[in-house]
């Protein structure tokens, strides 16, 4: 993924977080903003009791896949990705990067998040 990857922090939160499964409840090909950075309609969204499951599939790189504890996660604020209402997320302590994602997937998040004071 190269540049991209690097500039998103995509390639640091990989490598922080690695995933060795996929989680059974999973949203697949959805809009995700990492950074600066839009993965349209390549990125999986799951969720674990341990914490968030991302995965960026670009078809001209190897999949990226990361589990983020949900302690990691806190809410930052909102945005917008492709016109749609979105919620930004920090990764990481400190921060390694920010995670935007819409929120009709946010809000499957919400109860882990609030659970570990992240909302």
């Amino acid at each position: 993924m190269g540049l991209f990857s690097k500039a998103s922090g995509l390639d640091k939160l990989a490598e922080r977080y690695p995933a060795s499964r996929e989680p059974e409840w999973i949203q697949r090909k959805k809009n995700v903003m990492i950074g600066s950075v839009r993965y349209r309609r390549c990125s999986d969204i799951g969720l674990e009791t341990e914490g968030l499951y991302l995965a960026i599939n670009v078809p001209t790189a190897q999949p990226r896949t990361m589990l983020i504890p949900w302690s990691h996660l806190k809410v930052t604020g909102k945005t917008k990705i492709y016109w749609e209402s979105a919620t930004t997320l920090s990764a990481g302590e400190p921060e390694i990067a920010r995670i935007s994602m819409p929120d009709n997937l946010f809000k499957y998040l919400e109860p882990y998040l609030q659970a570990v004071g992240g909302k």
